[in-house]
C-alpha cells in the first residue's frame, strides 16, 4: 500500500501495541508517522510506521536490500547515540506488515521555525541552534556514527523552548577505522562543497558542513 493509504488503514486500529494512534504527522518514501500515546500517560510520541511491503521490494532485489539495510543502521544509529539533542528512540516493535519505532516527538521542524523569520533569525536563536547541533553532531562522530542527512527538515524544535534535536537517522552509517566511506546520501541542496565538485568519499567533515 501506498504510505498514505497505509496510514488511513492504520488510523481505523485504536491502538498499535501499547499506544494509542491519535493522528497522521507525515509521509515518508517507505514509513508514515503517526502521533501515540500510551492510556495512563499524558505524553505523546511519534510513532514511525515502515511498512515492510515497501522495504521487501520483490521487483528490485537491490533496492530491498537498500531499503533493509536502512531500516537497521537507523535502529542500530539511534540505539547508540544517546544525547540530549538527538531524537530519542523509546522502543521498537514489528507484526508481520509493520516495524514500529516510538520516537521523542517534536512539534515541528527548523525549516517551519526559519519561515516565522522572513528577514532572518535573530542571532541568539541561531547561536543556541547551532550550540545544540554541535554538540550532538559531535556525540554522533564520538560513537563513530556519520548522520549523512542533516538538513532543517531533520531538526525537530519544541515551540516554547526552543530545544532542538537532531533526528531522521535512515541514512546514518556506522563509520569504521581503516575502511573507506565512500557512499554520500546528503538531500541535494545540503551538500557540501566537495560533494558538489566530485568526492566520493563521505567523512565526518562533510558532516559537520
Amino acid at each position: 500500500l501506498p504510505p498514505s493509504v497505509a496510514a488511513d488503514k492504520l488510523l481505523t486500529e485504536t491502538c498499535v501495541g501499547p499506544y494509542e494512534v491519535l493522528r497522521r504527522l507525515g509521509d515518508g518514501e517507505v514509513s508514515t508517522v503517526v502521533e501515540g500515546r500510551k492510556a495512563d500517560n499524558p505524553e505523546t510520541y511519534a510513532l514511525k510506521v515502515i511498512g515492510k511491503a515497501k522495504v521487501q521490494r520483490h521487483s528490485s532485489i537491490l533496492k530491498s536490500k537498500r531499503n533493509i539495510s536502512r531500516v537497521n543502521r537507523e535502529v542500530r544509529a539511534m540505539r547508540a547515540a544517546n544525547h540530549a539533542g538527538i531524537c530519542r528512540l523509546f522502543d521498537v516493535m514489528q507484526t508481520p506488515s509493520h516495524i514500529y519505532l516510538v520516537l521523542e516527538k517534536g512539534d515541528r521542524d527548523l525549516y517551519a521555525l526559519i519561515d516565522d523569520y522572513p528577514g532572518g533569525c535573530p542571532e541568539t536563536v541561531v547561536k543556541s541552534a547551532t550550540r545544540v547541533l554541535v554538540l550532538a553532531l559531535r556525540h554522533c562522530h564520538n560513537m563513530h556514527i556519520a548522520h549523512r542527512d542533516i538538513k532543517p527538515q531533520n531538526i525537530l524544535v519544541d515551540t516554547g523552548s526552543h530545544i532542538l534535536k537532531l533526528c531522521d537517522f535512515g541514512s546514518a552509517k556506522q563509520l569504521v577505522r581503516g575502511e573507506p566511506n565512500v557512499s554520500y546520501i546528503c538531500s541535494r541542496y545540503y551538500r557540501a562543497p566537495e560533494l558538489i565538485f566530485g568526492a566520493t568519499e563521505y567523512t565526518t567533515a562533510i558532516d559537520v558542513w
